[in-house]
């Protein structure tokens, strides 16, 4: 008996059906010397790499609208250390920032500033006192002014500028309008009240 079509491929493994198993996806080489000169030119910013970043590379966002949001989550990072907060487990690479910043103020000083959070007390008869506690007083009143500037526009632009700002997740391109108008509001109000980095 002759056997008809092909011989079988015995280079490649198999699923235990007989199906065969997909070749792995390798990069071709002129891919990989687009990213190494990309990387060479510092394309690699770990900013890119976050959903924001994605965003903007695809023209969904521009490069003002990532910068507010980046500030946004350096906010939120500096008002939880301020807190007290524990570090959030899946962070975008702004809130790390965020985070890393000290600022120069010492643990006693945050400790004070946190409990007095914590209290309900008002932080502004702090900084009166103490000219140490102005500068992490600051932090809690600029927090306190973008999450009302964000929250203007509505909750939902409010929760996704979170996600995706702070906690770096995507979104659908169904919520992609109301993460703009939120980023859109941030922006404004990081522009009318003259917020440095």
């Amino acid at each position: 008996m002759s056997q008809t079509g092909r011989n079988r491929d015995t280079t490649r493994a198999r699923y235990a059906c007989g199906k065969l198993k997909s070749k792995p996806e390798f990069a071709s080489p002129a891919m990989v010397r687009r990213i190494l000169i990309e990387a060479k030119r510092g394309a690699a910013d770990p900013a890119l790499g976050s959903t924001l970043g994605q965003m903007r590379l695809l023209d969904q966002i521009d490069s003002r609208q990532m910068s507010a949001g980046m500030r946004y989550a350096e906010l939120c990072a500096s008002y939880d250390r301020m807190k007290g907060l524990p570090r959030r487990s899946a962070a975008s690479p702004s809130y790390q920032e965020g985070l890393r910043r000290t600022g120069g103020h010492d643990a006693e000083d945050e400790g004070i500033v946190a409990e007095l959070l914590r209290n309900g007390g008002d932080v502004r008869e702090l900084a009166k006192r103490n000219a140490r506690m102005r500068a992490l007083v600051r932090v809690v009143i600029s927090h306190d002014a973008a999450q009302k500037a964000l929250l203007s526009c509505g909750e939902r632009p409010w929760r996704l500028v979170r996600e995706v700002a702070v906690y770096d997740n995507a979104i659908s391109a169904w919520d992609r309008p109301h993460l703009v108008r939120g980023l859109q509001a941030l922006l404004d109000h990081f522009d009318l009240t003259a917020f440095r980095k």
